[in-house]
């Protein structure tokens, strides 16, 4: 096998679709929008965070005073930014490819000035009332005592955190607080399509979940003080009050430090992928495998070779013979309308998938520069599943020259979201075990019948039983499940909407060879 895997690369090879393509969701805000940005996040919390701070030393209703002010400060605050912004957009004329950046109103913003009013008047009402003033000053009510004792800022604490559990959980069955923060990140045109698939809303509904969840912690930890003061009749040890007050504002930070994480994945892998275009990959990560095995005298004569990064020509042929074979292919026809989208969208993914060494090409010795059978794979053994996650996903394809502008942003349908995923079910057994993905095989349509395809499928899986190392794929038609079969491979999972929608695997020890019938 020829290839310059792991080889450094001065200049990566030239992407004439990249720039035009990537625009509309390669936008990246400025340093002074990305700080009001990333402040405006910070203060989604500050009406909650405002009344636990202040509740040990304002009496009660002073500080959901306090909470009340500064939620509407934050409310009028995003309404600002948000019309100061689309200014800003329309003066570019940019309104479908750049983020919005702010949206109004939050789910959580008007939730926390709703709940704190709402506290603040009942407080007014069981007359919690103090005039400002001197200590002398403060009017002995028949509740004032306490206002201002350590029991009554530990209710106020855990009725705050409670109603915080309250607004995160009633809003995941009506519009989870987290996609205001997405939909800010996001150009318009993409986010009008996300919103409406299953696998984006479930994921939002995961992220809203997992903050619900962590309020509960902190509620449980803001409880222990005030129950253990009824039921003792005494005042809770100073020990027991730090220890939790320190897992709850903890449990906060976590979830913070998490979303941050989550937030800056999308930057991490860009980086990634810039670097390996530039760079190429580890030759001792994946070391170069060996010139093709050769096929027995009844294959049809020619040459398996792998296909570089460097070389766009025979890339682009590659392309061209995958976009041809899958032109019927189920699980592309949703969002791939014509012969232009199914050219790049396969230039793309053999471009990103070239960086591994195992995008080969069979060229036939009649028309050697004809790439007449393609087979796209990938060795995934990496602890991160980077060959995988990263370079098989939208961010990479973009990266290496699918295009995209609003009038063409399509995405894959659910089911087939749900096909991808089946490679990373702990159940089947490759969610953390090395193997070979196999992407796609196919043929060109006009070579169709002469058997070029096979000799690629003979390699990959002589290479499977040199390294040891399952193969693994998916397919989506009934022939091919059965081809697959033929070849030694075994049925692991399936859609369950789509039975003929199927992951494949085929261990390494497998020894059945394959029949007439394999050739595509």
């Amino acid at each position: 096998m020829n290839g310059h895997l792991g080889t450094p690369k001065s200049k990566a090879a030239p992407l004439s679709a990249s720039k035009r393509a990537s625009d509309a969701l390669e936008y990246s805000p400025g340093p002074v929008l990305e700080l009001v940005m990333i402040i405006d996040k910070i203060l989604s919390f500050a009406p909650f965070l405002t009344v636990c701070i202040l509740a040990y030393v304002f009496p009660v209703s002073q500080v959901l005073l306090a909470g009340t002010v500064i939620a509407a400060s934050v409310v009028l605050w995003t309404f600002m930014l948000v019309r100061l912004r689309q200014r800003q957009i329309r003066k570019r004329g940019t309104e479908l490819v750049e983020p919005v950046g702010f949206v109004f109103p939050r789910v959580l913003d008007v939730g926390q000035f709703l709940l704190f009013l709402s506290m603040w008047l009942m407080s007014l009402v069981a007359g919690c009332r103090t005039w400002v003033g001197s200590a002398e000053d403060v009017v002995d009510m028949d509740l004032h005592s306490l206002c201002q004792s350590s029991a009554s800022a530990a209710w106020l604490i855990l009725a705050a955190t409670f109603g915080m559990v309250l607004i995160m959980f009633f809003s995941i069955f009506t519009r989870p607080f987290v996609y205001d923060f997405v939909e800010t990140s996001l150009p318009p045109f993409a986010y009008e399509v996300l919103k409406n698939r299953t696998f984006f809303r479930d994921e939002l509904k995961k992220a809203a979940w997992f903050w619900v969840h962590t309020f509960e912690i902190m509620v449980l930890c803001a409880a222990v003080q005030p129950i253990w003061e009824s039921f003792s009749g005494g005042s809770c040890p100073r020990v027991v009050t730090s220890v939790t007050s320190v897992l709850q504002y903890s449990a906060f930070l976590f979830a913070m430090v998490q979303t941050s994480k989550e937030a800056k994945k999308r930057d991490q892998e860009k980086k990634r992928i810039k670097e390996v275009m530039e760079m190429g990959v580890s030759r001792d990560s994946y070391p170069l495998y060996q010139q093709p095995t050769e096929g027995d005298e009844s294959n049809p004569r020619g040459e398996i070779r792998s296909i570089p990064f460097e070389n766009e020509a025979e890339l682009r042929s590659a392309a061209k013979t995958l976009a041809g074979g899958f032109a019927n292919e189920p699980t592309l026809v949703g969002y791939l309308k014509t012969p232009d989208e199914f050219e790049n969208f396969m230039l793309a993914n053999v471009r990103s998938l070239s960086h591994f060494g195992m995008v080969l090409g069979f060229f036939p010795d009649d028309n050697p520069e004809e790439v007449a059978a393609v087979i796209a794979a990938v060795p995934v053994i990496s602890e991160s599943r980077e060959e995988t996650k990263i370079f098989t996903n939208f961010e990479s394809w973009v990266a290496h020259g699918l295009a995209v502008s609003p009038e063409n942003f399509r995405l894959p349908t659910d089911d087939c979201i749900s096909l991808n995923q089946l490679r990373h079910k702990k159940a089947n057994g490759y969610a953390s075990k090395p193997h070979i993905y196999i992407m796609f095989y196919g043929a060109n349509p006009l070579y169709r019948g002469k058997g070029y395809a096979k000799p690629l499928m003979k390699f990959i899986m002589n290479l499977s039983k040199e390294k040891q190392m399952d193969l693994v794929l998916e397919t989506s038609t009934a022939s091919n499940i059965k081809g697959y079969t033929n070849y030694g491979y075994r049925l692991l999972d399936a859609v369950p909407t789509q039975k003929n929608w199927v992951l494949l695997a085929r261990p390494w020890q497998e020894t059945a060879g394959a029949s007439a019938k394999n050739q595509k």
